[in-house]
């Protein structure tokens, strides 16, 4: 006859009995997977893994030739609105921006960004 050991589920609290052999090294044990899932969701709320990346509106001007089919090339010393992206990881980020009808990435070191004072200077 297998040895029952009996526990406490960590999300619930409903007092369940588990096999022995069945326990693993984990600190916290629940009575389902479903109990389980809804502890995991719990506490994953407001952690890095839920927050999303949105995009901000802004100016560029562009200051380098970027590789892409000429009826879409953004002309060099142009301003344009763009979204800014920033990199989830690392250090890359980018803009997005219409040229020729579709939207071209644009790398940080391809583009400045222009303040608005900047912006009504060259109005």
């Amino acid at each position: 006859m297998p040895t029952m050991i009996t526990m406490q589920c960590a999300h619930c609290g409903k007092v369940f009995q588990r096999e022995l052999h069945r326990i693993n090294h984990a600190k916290k044990f629940y009575c389902s997977p479903s109990c389980a899932a809804k502890q995991v969701a719990r506490e994953r709320e407001g952690t890095p893994f839920q927050k999303k990346n949105f995009p901000t509106q802004t100016r560029i001007r562009i200051i380098t030739s970027i590789p892409v089919y000429r009826e879409l090339q953004p002309t060099v010393g142009a301003v344009y609105d763009a979204l800014k992206f920033e990199a989830k990881f690392g250090s890359h980020g980018g803009y997005v921006i219409e040229s020729g009808g579709k939207k071209i990435n644009v790398r940080l070191d391809e583009a400045a960004e222009i303040s608005e004072d900047q912006n009504s200077a060259a109005r």
